[in-house]
């Protein structure tokens, strides 16, 4: 093998492994200054009344240990705690009949038994916007869990400024599995910042405030009615923009949600179903796609330069990949590190590098799954 050509190649790939490690270092970096620097700021005082609105099915368990911590909120105007219950068979009715009686802000209303042929995430939630006291509106559901008693105030402080009408909050993820929890909120890292600076991309559905006259300028759901699950998720892609949303990196802001009955391939495949509704999405696309495959890279600079000390003899050129490959492990991982201790994630400690490299194969069984599936289990959930 030429070695003008084995140190040219080198070269390259060294560049080449730079340019996406310091991309990906300046957006775990930023994303940690934003959160660390929100420490410092006092709690908000100007804030308007909010409701809280969260859909529950057969949930009544989740909903008694989870409610007082949404209904003890310390927040100086009046608030409301709105839950659609989707017809529940489980005695969920009567525990929010009882604690309406201890809380005088805590609401209720139904889904009808009878509703045939209809997504039900999307009636439930169209019925609780309706039914809302407040326009501005903060969705969650029962499986969260404020992490702090000023976790209303952060997520309401925003909405001060009367050009901003969705706010995106944090959610921190407890699965059982450790792989899950890191996946889940490595994903929620990327189009948190994402939005920061670009077209929001999604929302999730455990923590966002939206404005209830921008759910009425965009005809609710009426462009996506049909499909099961993604509700919030395409109303923000469809009607955010960077100078009507902001996002809440506030440790305070968090909710803690713990495991749902989805894996995280059923989550993804959902989503996949989700997000060909989306628009302007190849942006966020690509910069998703080079930061799972980036660990890859790593390695596989690390295998060249095994590989090129070997053909070609060229101890400086594979010392030269190697040392950059290893290097912006450490960095990134580094920059995860301090990350996780501001919003407290789990799973991002120890097996980061093997939970990080699970993330491209995780994403591919997910979309296997998901391209052989029945397209009716997206659509539509008859009742």
């Amino acid at each position: 093998m030429d070695a003008n050509m084995v140190m040219w190649a080198a070269v390259a790939g060294a560049l080449f492994m730079l340019l996406l490690l310091a991309c990906a270092c300046r957006h775990l970096d930023a994303l940690s200054r934003r959160s660390r620097a929100c420490l410092n700021e006092p709690l908000p005082e100007q804030l308007p009344s909010v409701t809280v609105v969260m859909l529950a099915h057969n949930q009544a368990s989740s909903l008694q240990s989870a409610l007082p911590g949404f209904l003890c909120q310390d927040y100086p105007v009046r608030f409301e705690v709105m839950v659609v219950d989707l017809s529940s068979t489980d005695g969920t009715v009567g525990l929010l009949e009882r604690m309406e009686s201890q809380y005088p802000h805590l609401h209720h209303t139904f889904v009808p038994s009878t509703a045939r042929d209809v997504s039900l995430e999307r009636l439930g939630l169209m019925l609780g916007i309706k039914a809302a006291s407040y326009d501005h509106l903060v969705f969650t559901c029962p499986e969260c869990m404020p992490v702090s008693q000023h976790w209303l105030r952060w997520m309401a402080a925003p909405f001060s400024d009367s050009k901003i009408q969705i706010v995106l909050g944090p959610t921190r993820y407890d699965c059982p599995s450790g792989l899950r929890s890191f996946l889940m909120n490595w994903q929620q890292t990327h189009w948190l910042l994402w939005a920061t600076g670009h077209k929001p991309y999604r929302s999730g559905f455990t923590n966002v405030g939206y404005h209830r006259s921008l759910f009425c300028r965009h005809q609710g759901f009426a462009s996506h009615a049909y499909l099961l699950a993604g509700a919030l998720d395409i109303m923000v892609n469809h009607s955010a923009l960077s100078g009507n949303t902001a996002v809440c990196f506030h440790p305070d802001a968090c909710v803690s949600m713990a495991a749902s009955g989805f894996s995280w391939t059923d989550y993804r495949m959902f989503y996949m179903e989700t997000c060909r509704h989306f628009v302007h999405t190849i942006a966020y696309r690509l910069h998703y796609a080079s930061m799972a495959l980036l660990p890859w890279l790593c390695l596989f600079c690390m295998a060249a330069s095994s590989l090129v000390c070997v053909l070609g003899g060229g101890l400086l050129q594979s010392w030269l990949l190697l040392s950059v490959a290893f290097t912006g492990l450490v960095v990134l991982y580094v920059c995860f590190f301090r990350l996780s201790r501001v919003w407290h994630f789990p799973g991002f400690r120890l097996f980061l590098p093997f939970e990080w490299l699970c993330v491209c194969p995780s994403d591919l069984k997910a979309f296997i799954r998901y391209f052989t599936a029945d397209r009716q289990i997206f659509r539509k959930k008859f009742i």
